[in-house]
């Protein structure tokens, strides 16, 4: 399975609301803020399509926004997920 990866909300949601790549996870690096966001890319599409969209590709309105809307949430809950994993490493031997 190839993924693509992305930190760029916006084109994330562009993905979703044009299905055109399947979201597969978020993932935030220990110890940063920044949010990657994977998509199943078996055909190797996602660089054409970050293209495309950069080129002003278009998508439906109220769903791109619902998207966002959507990534936001899930990259809030990865966030403080990734602070919380990182808290608990940190103090990991402290007594």
């Amino acid at each position: 399975m190839n993924e693509f990866t992305t930190q760029d909300m916006s084109f994330a949601a562009y993905l979703l609301s044009t299905r055109q790549l399947t979201l597969l996870r978020l993932h935030v690096p220990a110890g940063k803020r920044q949010v990657f966001m994977t998509f199943i890319d078996d055909k190797n599409l996602g660089p054409a399509l970050e293209t495309e969209f950069l080129n002003g590709a278009a998508a439906p309105a109220a769903d791109f926004h619902q998207k966002l809307r959507y990534l936001r949430r899930k990259m809030d809950a990865a966030l403080s997920e990734a602070a919380a994993r990182d808290r608990a490493t940190s103090n990991v031997g402290v007594l």
